[in-house]
């Protein structure tokens, strides 16, 4: 156990594609609130992680690579923004990262027969504030282009491209825990769910979106 908390310690392992979500469901919700319809929201998203991963070296993280370029996008995105317009980017950003994490990670181990519910809940605890007021958020601009929000509705949309980035970071996951049993890896993530959770807290991993959300929250009802 000892071992497995300092090896969840190493940020390697914990190369996160949240910044993927923030586009996905970017390009989902634009999609939607366009033409009323989920189907191609992620098309672009998936094009850009092909383009990027096919030109990373060998020896590369592929995770890595990817989270830096988006991360660029996502940060020169933001410095264009102001006012509302700017907390929703945050809130996307955020949303994305969370459910990322909540769902989309539990429904791959699910697909190995491990219930992550441990790592799941610890999670959800670590960060049910910041998450409150991305949901607030989200109504809020839902609401503004005549629709309801649904988080089912809008994961279901993003899950197949989701699905296609956890097993990228869970891969380089294995690669740093020393095996490629997958099951394996999934029960790890019980066993050290509270090393891991709190090193990839909202705050500690996105604190610029977070703040921008906390500090946006109070301007939507």
């Amino acid at each position: 156990m000892d071992k497995l908390k300092e090896l969840a310690k190493n940020k390697v392992v914990l190369i996160l594609v949240a910044v993927l979500s923030f586009f996905i469901v970017k390009e989902i919700k634009t999609q939607y609130q366009i033409s009323k319809g989920y189907e191609k929201g992620a098309d672009n998203v998936i094009k850009k992680y092909d383009e990027i991963s096919s030109r990373v070296e060998d020896g590369k993280s592929v995770v890595e690579e990817v989270r830096k370029e988006f991360t660029n996008i996502a940060n020169d995105d933001l410095n264009k923004k102001s006012g509302n317009e700017k907390v929703f980017s945050a809130a996307n950003y955020v949303w994305g990262a969370y459910v990322f994490n909540v769902r989309t990670r539990y429904d791959f181990c699910k697909q190995y027969g491990v219930d992550i519910s441990q790592f799941v809940n610890a999670y959800t605890a670590k960060n049910s504030e910041v998450f409150d007021a991305v949901i607030k958020i989200q109504k809020s601009d839902f609401k503004a282009h005549g629709m309801t929000y649904s988080e089912n509705d809008l994961y279901n949309s993003l899950k197949d491209a989701q699905l296609k980035m956890v097993k990228q970071d869970m891969i380089e996951v294995s690669k740093t825990w020393k095996t490629d049993d997958m099951n394996l890896v999934c029960q790890n993530f019980n066993k050290v769910a509270y090393t891991i959770v709190d090193i990839i807290s909202l705050n500690k991993t996105m604190p610029q979106f977070v703040q921008i959300v906390m500090d946006g929250v109070g301007n939507f009802k």
